[in-house]
Order: structure tokens, then C-alpha cells, then sequence
């Protein structure tokens, strides 16, 4: 189920962001999200969205301890002409809140844009899949001739029973070269289904996912909204904007498989970032470049290398300023 509705901004009680400030309550929502949230953003909606939202199972839900509170958390994206964001509506109940009010609170990992306190803006909120509904839809999405599953997930299975890749045994190496992955700007730029953006965000990152392939982002945000409720930023054109870390993997070979502009691409990316993980198709696949060709290239050691149960061996570096 996905419910939208036209929505407004309208002032709440004044001191509700002060509260996200604490230190309890952003201890709080690093329990739950990995990283302090902005909050509240107050919206007036139509009377029947909020009683839909509040029928629905919610993506997350917890009890703060220092009164015994408990929180639902349901995700959600507010649009507004070309700008999409994603948010997080939130319900609690505890000794002061008695019922729900006519207007609905969101808090986000950044600040909504300025454009959303003005006139009307959409809402979108997603429903949690059932583990039965993920088994159900995961094959028919993987299996296709024209869809190959790079990335994997612990809740993915093949109905073809073919191997899956080697994901998680990849994020466990990158994320243990940055110590706090809190608040840091992720560019995961040819993300494929998003499990780097995933896990970044899982870590508490602030994380925007490209892909120029509009098929595989459309299974990336069916994977964000109903099964992994990750509130990435996804994105189908990409800017110079800089970030603190960037994801490049295993996306050089797609338009030059010889590593020709390798050096030109690591320059490139460097001045967007200061931390780039560089994953490389290194052989297994024809037509590459040679493991040798690249190692002259990059000129630092790989943090990792590993056969890829897909396709190809790769090599991973952590290139820093």
C-alpha cells in the first residue's frame, strides 16, 4: 500500500526542534536510525491520510527510555515540483500525549528544503513488506535476462537458485576504514539496487544513490520505501556537488573497459570527496583492462580482493586526499 496526499506546512508549539536537540533524544534516534535527526517539520494533511497512516504497521518502532515512550516511526517522501526528499512521520504515546492531534510530525536527517514551508506540497508515505511479500517479488525482479543481481541482501534468495554476490563480505572492509560514518555526506554514484546506500545510511549517513540505469533505481526504491526503510536520497541525474565519501564500484568498466580514463576518473572524483572507495573489475571478465594495467594506474595497495560470485575479480583501494 502507498497513500499520498496534499500537504502544508503549519507551525507547531516553537520548542519541538530544541527537543531533537537533547542529548537523550539524539541518543535516541542514533539507536534507531544511527544519527541525531532534525525535527519536527508540523504538516496539516486530509483526515482520512492520517487515519491511513495510523492503520498502518510502521517501518520502525522503539521505546525511548527515559520516560517510557513509544515511538512508531513510518517512512516517507515529501515532493514539491522537481525536489523529492525522504522523511520520516512520526507517532508517539507516553504520559503527555493523550491522542493524536490534526497535523503530523516529520524529522529527517537534514533540514527540508525552505521550498516545502510555502504553499502545498505532496506526500508519500510506504507500507513494510512482509517477508512473505519480499519472497514473492524478489525473484520476479532478479531472474530476467535483462536484470542480474550484482548485489546482494540477507533477506534475497534466487529462485534459480544461483549464487548471489559477496556484498556484505565487501561493506564489512569499508566500513571499517571510516570510524563514524554519523552525518557524513555518501555519494553512492552507479549504485545498482542500493545496498552500499543501504548500509551507509544503516550507519548513520546522509546518502544519495545514482544510477543512469532507470530500471535498476526502480528496484533500489521499491528495496528503500518496503523492505530495507532506508531513507536514501535517489537520484537520475547527477551534479558536481562534493560530498565526504564516494561509492564508485565496479562501474568504470560499463564505458571503458580498458581503464583508459582511469587516472582522468579517480582525479575527477577525488575533487568531489575526500574519501573515494574505488572498486575495480581487475580480470575474469574479457576485454579488460590487466590487473597489472591498473595496480601501475592507482599506485597504492587494494584494501581488499576477492572473486566475485557473479562475475569477474575485483580489486577495492580507499583513496584519500
Amino acid at each position: 500500500m502507498i497513500f499520498s496526499a496534499r500537504a502544508a506546512h503549519t507551525k507547531g508549539a516553537g520548542h519541538a526542534s530544541n527537543v531533537f536537540a537533547t542529548d537523550h533524544r539524539k541518543c535516541f534516534m542514533r539507536e534507531v536510525f544511527g544519527c541525531p535527526m532534525v525535527g519536527t517539520f508540523n504538516i496539516q494533511t486530509p483526515k482520512d491520510f492520517r487515519e491511513s497512516v495510523r492503520r498502518m504497521e510502521p517501518h520502525h518502532s522503539a521505546t525511548e527510555p527515559v520516560n517510557g515512550s513509544t515511538w512508531k516511526f513510518f517512512l516517507c517522501e515529501v515532493q514539491k515540483g522537481s525536489i523529492n526528499k525522504p522523511a520520516w512521520i512520526i507517532k508517539w504515546n507516553g504520559p503527555s500525549k493523550k491522542k493524536d492531534g490534526a497535523k503530523l510530525e516529520l524529522i529527517s536527517r537534514e533540514p527540508l528544503p525552505k521550498q516545502f514551508r510555502e504553499g502545498y506540497f505532496n506526500i508519500t508515505v510506504f507500507d513494510k513488506w512482509s517477508a512473505e511479500k519480499v519472497q514473492q517479488w524478489m525473484p520476479k525482479a532478479g531472474t530476467g535476462k535483462t536484470f542480474k543481481w550484482f548485489q546482494a541482501f540477507p533477506w534475497a534468495k534466487r529462485a534459480d537458485g544461483k549464487k548471489l554476490a559477496n556484498s556484505t563480505q565487501v561493506w564489512n572492509t569499508i566500513q571499517k576504514e571510516i570510524p563514524s560514518w554519523e552525518l557524513k555526506s555518501v555519494l553512492d554514484f552507479g549504485c545498482h539496487t542500493g545496498f552500499y546506500s543501504f548500509e551507509a545510511a544503516k550507519h548513520g549517513a546522509v546518502v544519495t544513490a545514482y544510477d543512469k540505469d532507470k530500471r535498476v533505481l526502480s528496484v533500489a526504491r521499491t528495496i528503500a520505501r518496503h523492505i530495507e526503510s532506508q531513507d536514501i536520497n535517489i537520484i537520475e541525474t547527477d551534479s558536481d556537488k562534493t560530498y565526504d565519501v564516494i561509492f564508485f564500484m565496479s562501474v568504470l568498466h560499463q564505458y571503458d573497459p580498458k581503464y583508459i580514463k582511469l587516472q582522468e576518473t579517480i582525479e575527477r572524483f577525488m575533487q568531489r570527496c575526500n574519501h573515494l572507495f574505488l572498486e575495480l573489475i581487475v580480470a575474469g571478465v574479457p576485454g579488460i583492462a590487466s590487473e597489472r594495467f591498473v595496480d601501475s594506474v592507482v599506485q597504492q595497495d587494494a584494501i581488499m580482493r576477492y572473486t566475485h560470485n557473479v562475475r569477474g575479480v575485483r580489486k577495492l583501494w580507499h583513496i584519500t586526499k
